[in-house]
């Protein structure tokens, strides 16, 4: 009986050894095949929405007395400005338009240098040339109590009525020499024509089927001289007057 305690103690025992021996292996082997629990980050998670800064590489420094060589820049090419002179062009003129064309406007012509006085002739209406006229059919020459004269034609006359006046040199001082020659002719016309003509070179060429100005008179100016010749005439169913002619001269 002892001898079975004995046995059942011993095997219980050897049962016990082995077991605490299995379980330290299999603890062993748990150890094992576990992985290992990572230790929490100190870090906050970066945050997607919030852009990664990158250092810049720190500046390198290079030792005293090494030489670097300098960067050379190449130089840039300058453009010259280049003054662009456009040529001038016709302003096209729209078709059916003719060229404009020069208008000369006469001018005063001066006095003649040195010294000049004035001297005045006027003659009569009827003091006309009577070698000069110009006398056609059914034409009249009337003359007046006052010295004046009328010029009268009818509308079946063929032709034109004219006379003249003019200023004979012996009338002029004697050496004088004629500078300049205004005329002044007084009257009135009317009917369909008559014209008034003054001496040559006058600004005023002639006046047709126009009334005397403000005085009475047609006014010719800046005539050269030594011609004096003055002139009117009519024609058709007209009437012309002529009262007087004055000459105004500029002598030296």
């Amino acid at each position: 009986m002892r001898q079975a305690m004995l046995f059942g103690g011993g095997f219980l025992g050897t049962l016990a050894v082995l077991g605490i021996a299995w379980l330290a292996l299999t603890g062993e082997v748990s150890r094992q095949t576990v992985p290992p629990t990572p230790a929490p980050s100190s870090s906050a998670p970066a945050d997607p929405a919030t852009p990664t800064v990158t250092p810049s590489p720190a500046p390198t420094t290079t030792a005293p007395g090494t030489l670097v060589p300098a960067r050379t820049v190449p130089p840039v090419a300058t453009q010259r400005p280049t003054s662009t002179v456009a040529a001038p062009t016709d302003t096209p003129r729209p078709a059916g338009t003719a060229a404009p064309t020069a208008t000369q406007t006469p001018s005063p012509r001066p006095a003649a240098s040195g010294s000049t006085r004035s001297f005045s002739v006027t003659l009569a209406g009827r003091d006309y040339d009577p070698g000069s006229v110009v006398m056609t059919d059914v034409a009249s020459i009337t003359p007046l109590a006052t010295g004046g004269i009328i010029l009268e034609t009818d509308r079946s006359s063929p032709g034109q009525l004219l006379v003249s006046w003019e200023v004979p040199a012996r009338r002029l001082p004697a050496g004088a020499v004629v500078v300049r020659i205004d005329v002044a002719i007084c009257g009135s016309g009317e009917g369909d024509f008559w014209e008034i003509y003054g001496p040559p070179g006058s600004l005023e060429v002639e006046y047709e089927g126009t009334q005397p100005g403000p005085d009475g008179c047609w006014h010719f100016t800046a005539a050269r001289g030594p011609e004096t010749t003055s002139q009117a005439g009519v024609q058709l169913g007209s009437r012309l007057q002529i009262d007087r002619v004055i000459y105004r001269f500029t002598l030296r």
